[in-house]
Parts: structure tokens; sequence; C-alpha cells
């Protein structure tokens, strides 16, 4: 599932950000572009931050940026790779390298593409590899060859 949410169009990289919410707003801004999220979502995203903390930082290096909103319209995925890093809600112990943003529909339908991140995420080769990517390309690799 994640290799037909995750293509050149939604994959993108940006030396910095200014902040963790710029990050956020440039990582989702392909999931506007293809129709699965309205920008009320990114800013859900970001309300949900300061309000919860920052949950969305499920590894060293990387944020699943997320929220429960009205504003997804179709399960999408995208990857913002950054040279350097932003931290979430201005903690040191919560930065992120990838800014990955899921737009569920619903309770279900992105458990699979879940279950292939948690692929990559799992093996030290694959997830070093993901992270260090420069390229739409070569996230695209390591997605086929994690999944092979």
């Amino acid at each position: 599932m994640i290799k037909q949410l995750l293509t050149r169009d939604t994959i993108r990289f940006a030396e910095k950000a200014l902040s963790w919410e710029d990050a956020i707003r440039i990582g989702a801004e392909p999931l506007i572009n293809t129709g699965s999220i309205g920008s009320g979502y990114i800013d859900d995203i970001i309300a949900n931050v300061h309000k919860h903390g920052p949950y969305i930082v499920i590894c060293p290096g990387l944020a699943l940026s997320h929220a429960r909103s009205e504003h997804v319209y179709a399960l999408g995925m995208s990857y913002l790779g950054l040279n350097e890093p932003v931290y979430i809600l201005d903690r040191e112990d919560r930065s992120a390298h990838i800014i990955l943003t899921l737009a569920a529909c619903d309770n279900t339908s992105h458990l699979q593409a879940m279950r292939d991140l948690s692929k990559i995420l799992m093996n030290e080769d694959y997830y070093t590899r993901f992270l260090d990517c420069q390229t739409p390309e070569s996230v695209l690799d390591v997605v086929a060859q994690a999944l092979a």
C-alpha cells in the first residue's frame, strides 16, 4: 500500500524549515495538491501537537504527522526529507529529519500502509537508508526493497 501512496509527486526535500510547523505545512502540501486533504488538516495536526505534545515523533529522526480531521478526503501519505532537523515543540529530544504526513479518511484504510511502514522502521538497514534518502528515487528504492 505504501508503494501506491509514496510517489514522486508526494515526496519532497528541503534544506531546512523555519519551524516544525512550517515543516508540517511543507510536508503536507503534496497531499493538498493530490486532493487527499484540505488545508484545515494541517491546522488540525499542528493544534493537536500543541494540545497533546510531540506524539508525532515515532522514531528517532522521524515524525508521522497525522490527526483525526474532517479535512481528509482520501487516503494519502507524503514524505519530506530535511537536511537540518526540526525540533517538535522546540524540544531537542524530539527532532525529525523526515516528516511523513498520513491522511486517513477512516479507521482502517491506512492500516496496510502502517504495516508496510513498520517493515521499514523495524529493519535497521532500511530505516537508516530511509533517513538518509536525498532523492525521490532513493525513497522509492528503499520502500521497494523493504517490501520485496
